[in-house]
């Protein structure tokens, strides 16, 4: 992503590009006027509970965009996660064997 990828303004605020998305539903796209130039779009809501997220960035139509094209420009203020759907991360601390124990606990 471009260092600007997060510089980015929805229609309620704040907003950032993503590469991935997943527990979504896409809508069916339309055509949006935006600041940078019409992009084809299709609406991003939560796969549970229908929440509007953003959008799908299908085509731009101005060649200096066309990288944004098949990313998510999500509003921030719309992401939030949900118990259900974050899977635990395992974490293993550094390993250490019995004959490097140099007396310390790190």
């Amino acid at each position: 992503m471009p260092p600007n990828s997060r510089s980015f303004r929805g229609f309620s605020g704040k907003a950032s590009l993503f590469t991935e998305t997943y527990h979504v539903r896409i809508g069916n796209p339309g055509i949006q006027l935006m600041a940078t130039g019409a992009h084809t779009m299709s609406e991003v809501c939560c796969g549970s509970c229908n929440t509007y997220l953003g959008w799908q960035i299908v085509r731009a139509h101005e060649d200096p965009e066309k990288w944004k094209e098949g990313k998510f420009l999500l509003e921030l203020e719309h992401l939030h996660a949900h118990a259900d759907h974050v899977a635990p991360l395992s974490f293993r601390g550094p390993q250490r064997s019995p004959s490097s124990d140099s007396g310390s606990d790190y």
